[in-house]
């Protein structure tokens, strides 16, 4: 299996989106066979070079000019790539979650510090909580900042996940289609880690927000600290309160009171001059919760999402995209040059001999479809019922870019034998993960030189053709129909072109 290639966040996006467009755009409606030229000559001016270092660069160099080419022309397309990006939106969200921290600590409106029920207390469960999911998600089979799957992101940042682009196309809608699911898994893990990014720095920022609000307010409220509890007593509160600020005691040198000070802070009532008894000036405790807070949630959300910061920059300049294995991309390579020029074709001849002049139509056809480059290979032909046994003489080869199975009108195709045949040669090259196309060429000229000159014989023809694409649509497999009688016009090789690079049918 060929390796795909890296390349920056940018780049792979409009690769995919081109892919998407040459693979499904068999007419060159959107992106002229003048557009495509002029891509690859601007791609061949940008990389200097025709080995294996230069490939990546060129695609990524193609794709720029085509993306751009698409967008100054299809409004649709331009709306896709620009929400196909990280939400920005997104970036507001830590500086919103400050300000709620903030505001969070003035909804009650008094001067309570509940020890027990103090919001920062929850903000302490919440995020240990968090730490042991990142700790033990691992442990399952999931990376740790990996989301299951790309719905998350076409959710909050591409619409078009959602609605049909206004005035597309159907053509159009299909390539948005292809490209929107297409990016979204490769763009997942990237994605995923900066929204993780995003949410640690959110959470440190709410926990910070928290702290100075009780801050700014404490300068105009005096706050007293107490507690009250339904099961709770005061060895267990004392218990509770060493556990969570312990460290933060020992580290600022505010002692913690023992059970009998834990007594005394238990709000008991009112007084007679109409306050509450217990509690105690809450300046020590509130020094003591802010130490605790920055030490477990500050501190290591800030480092979380440092390192998710660095971790997505690194993976945005190294973001995967297909390789040779992918038929479209290996036809992007071929305008290249060097060792990327030219397709592979084999062609296995199924219960049928052709003769050198079938040899020799097939070869300049094939040059005149797919290039002067293109490398030919015939296989000795497949008898017929033993296409297992073949197959385990002669394996397919993965460093073609089309395998044609060769048969003679005059057979009658059938499903068991000539339907199975191209199933298992598709069936090894999708295990294989191998972007090889598997198509059927019919060859008419046996059949029409049997019957010339009898009455009726284009609409024999027109039948017998029906069988065949009846059985190939089953496969499925995508089917041309020549004479290949030596005659090669640019009509017969655009026919052979449109069917063998056209979209990809797929089951």
């Amino acid at each position: 299996m060929a390796a795909g290639f890296a390349l920056r966040e940018d780049d792979a996006r409009r690769l995919w989106l081109v892919r998407a467009v040459e693979a499904s755009d068999s007419g060159e409606q959107l992106l002229t066979h003048e557009d495509r030229a002029e891509a690859e000559a601007y791609a061949r001016g940008e990389v200097s070079g025709t080995g294996k270092r230069s490939q990546a660069p060129f695609l990524a160099a193609r794709s720029r000019f085509a993306s751009e080419r698409l967008e100054s022309r299809h409004p649709a397309i331009a709306r896709a790539l620009a929400h196909s990006r990280f939400p920005r939106w997104l970036q507001l969200v830590p500086g919103l979650a400050f300000f709620a921290g903030m505001i969070s600590n003035e909804l009650d409106g008094g001067n309570r510090l509940e020890l027990l029920a103090f919001p920062l207390l929850g903000v302490i469960a919440w995020n240990i909580a968090v730490y042991l999911y990142l700790a033990l998600k691992p442990l399952f089979g999931g990376a740790v900042g990996e989301l299951s799957g790309p719905r998350w992101w076409q959710k909050l940042g591409n619409p078009l996940s959602m609605m049909t682009p206004d005035g597309a196309s159907g053509l159009t809608t299909q390539v948005l289609g292809n490209f929107t699911a297409d990016w979204a898994r490769a763009a997942r893990k990237l994605y995923a880690m900066r929204l993780g990014t995003v949410l640690h720095f959110a959470a440190a920022l709410f926990a910070l927000g928290l702290v100075a609000g009780i801050f700014l307010r404490a300068l105009t409220v005096e706050y007293s600290a107490g507690w009250e509890s339904t099961f709770l007593g005061p060895n267990e509160v004392r218990a509770l309160l060493d556990t969570v600020l312990g460290p933060a005691a020992a580290l600022t040198g505010i002692p913690l009171p023992d059970t009998a000070g834990i007594t005394d802070l238990r709000w008991t009532g009112a007084d007679a001059g109409g306050g509450n008894r217990g509690g105690e000036n809450a300046g020590p405790w509130i020094i003591l919760w802010t130490a605790t807070v920055t030490g477990l949630v500050v501190v290591p959300r800030l480092m979380l999402a440092g390192l998710g910061a660095a971790s997505a920059g690194m993976m945005a300049r190294r973001v995967k995209v297909p390789g040779r294995d992918d038929f479209t991309v290996r036809r992007m390579l071929r305008a290249m040059g060097g060792e990327s020029a030219g397709a592979g074709v084999r062609v296995t001849p199924y219960a049928y001999t052709p003769g050198e002049t079938v040899h020799a139509a097939l070869q300049a056809m094939m040059r005149e479809a797919l290039g002067d480059g293109t490398r030919l290979t015939i296989d000795p032909p497949c008898v017929y019922g033993a296409e297992k046994d073949w197959l385990e003489r002669n394996p397919p080869d993965a460093e073609a870019d089309l395998h044609l199975v060769l048969f003679s009108l005059s057979a009658t195709p059938e499903q068991e034998n000539h339907g199975t045949f191209l199933s298992l040669l598709r069936e090894f090259y999708s295990l294989a993960n191998q972007g090889v196309r598997v198509a059927a060429l019919v060859d008419e000229h046996p059949y029409r030189a049997h019957f010339a000159g009898q009455a009726g014989l284009d609409d024999r023809i027109a039948r017998r053709l029906e069988a065949w694409e009846a059985v190939m649509a089953k496969v499925p497999a995508p089917m041309v129909a020549l004479a290949l009688d030596g005659d090669t016009t640019r009509a017969r090789a655009q026919a052979l072109e449109a069917v063998l690079l056209g979209p990809a049918k797929r089951k």
